[in-house]
């Protein structure tokens, strides 16, 4: 067939249907041809999508535009398109609270509170009340219903954060190791995961203490890790049959395992490796009179320093100091140690005034190895007894702010 026929013949297409258009029969040919232009929607579905928000999506168009000009109050649209927590459309409770929105293509419900990860829940549509609504004319009447779970967000393997002391040289009575997580981690195999060798790849499999209760603190995130406390004080039978579990002199690897699990079953992004060398046996007591303090500038919000003699316990720097100023009150900031343990800085939460302040600590704040301002850890039993006259329990140092010259 010739263009010009193909043209002729549309020409007079356009004519009939405009003659039809007067009938009855017009009305079919416009819904018709709508169809080309406006396919059916398949059967409607409830669509869960990862924003959060719950849609039924595939009704009519002008069904959405009819419920839509109602102004349908929240409760009424709750009847319409239900959601309840749990895999089941349950027959008294009430639907989840959140907002509706009809467009164009969908009616949408944002949850008031966020979905939970890992939650199944259940929707319902009516199909019945929507058509009673919007009177159009869908013969599938039975409700839609469906049910999803929230997918839980991928996971980021957990990874050491830190260990401590963080100084790669280590007395040979060295008491604890700190191991920091970047996550939750898992309970009750972590002494599997955590070995020791020395300078000649032979692991110590009986350097740590196995607690039956592993020493995590609240969040799960620090592993307290002991020396065998019995294996270092001198004169105790384990000293005495298998020695210290470190030797001064020798260079040994902390290595903890990828697959240490963390609080939700997962194995840790990568091993971890920390190389020390020990040296001599620390058996004196911190001495809080060879500490230095570096005092801040009135007016200011700089850090107070407080600066040790020796390397201290981390996890005990950061819960036995306060800071209180003249009148006793307690400062509110934040605490930063640095230097290899071997500095204390407090920056306050608000300006520091004129005046006096009191840096307390509490006198079982311990060093590395475990001597605290009190007492040694760790006494010879074959040359002395254990001291028994009783201590102060806080030790206070003091100092002034350094006065703002300008308003001299």
């Amino acid at each position: 067939m010739s263009n010009r026929v193909r043209i002729i013949a549309l020409a007079v297409g356009f004519i009939a249907l405009a003659v039809w258009s007067q009938t009855a029969l017009s009305h079919v040919a416009l819904r018709w041809m709508a169809g080309f232009f406006e396919p059916a929607s398949e059967r409607p579905a409830i669509l869960f999508h990862p924003s959060g928000e719950i849609a039924i999506e595939g009704l009519a168009r002008t069904g959405l535009t009819r419920l839509k000009d109602k102004n349908l109050s929240r409760e009424e649209l709750a009847r319409l398109f239900s959601i309840y927590p749990g895999h089941e459309i349950p027959a008294d409770a009430p639907s989840m609270l959140g907002e509706y929105q009809i467009d164009t293509d969908a009616i949408r419900f944002h949850p008031r509170f966020p979905l939970v990860a890992g939650l199944q829940y259940a929707a319902q549509f009516d199909l019945s009340l929507f058509a009673s609504l919007t009177g159009s004319r869908d013969s599938e009447q039975s409700p839609i219903r469906a049910s999803f779970t929230v997918p839980k967000p991928e996971a980021t393997p957990a990874k050491i954060a830190a260990v401590y002391p963080s100084a790669n040289e280590l007395p040979v009575n060295q008491l604890k190791i700190y191991v920091e997580f970047s996550a939750p981690m898992s309970r009750g195999l972590a002494y599997d995961h955590i070995h020791l060798f020395d300078d000649r790849g032979r692991e110590l499999s009986k350097a740590f203490l196995r607690l039956q209760e592993e020493l995590w603190d609240e969040s799960h995130r620090r592993l307290t890790v002991w020396f065998d406390p019995g294996r270092i004080k001198r004169g105790l039978r384990p000293n005495v049959e298998m020695g210290a579990p470190l030797e001064e002199g020798r260079s040994y690897r902390l290595v903890i395992d990828h697959s240490l699990l963390d609080a939700e079953g997962n194995a840790m992004a990568e091993s971890f490796e920390k190389k020390f060398t020990v040296t001599r046996a620390d058996r004196e007591a911190p001495d809080p009179g060879k500490w230095q303090i570096v005092a801040p500038r009135a007016g200011t919000t700089e850090p107070v320093r407080l600066v040790f003699s020796e390397p201290l316990d981390r996890a005990l720097l950061e819960s036995k100091l306060d800071l209180l100023d003249d009148h006793r009150n307690r400062l509110e900031g934040a605490v930063e140690i640095i230097n290899g343990e071997k500095e204390w800085r407090f920056t306050p939460a608000a300006a520091w005034k004129e005046g006096r302040y009191s840096i307390i600590i509490d006198t079982a704040l311990e060093d590395r190895a475990g001597n605290n301002l009190r007492r040694t850890f760790d006494i010879d039993l074959k040359k002395s007894s254990p001291v028994s006259t009783e201590a102060a329990e806080v030790v206070s140092l003091r100092f002034e702010t350094i006065a703002d010259k300008e308003k001299k």
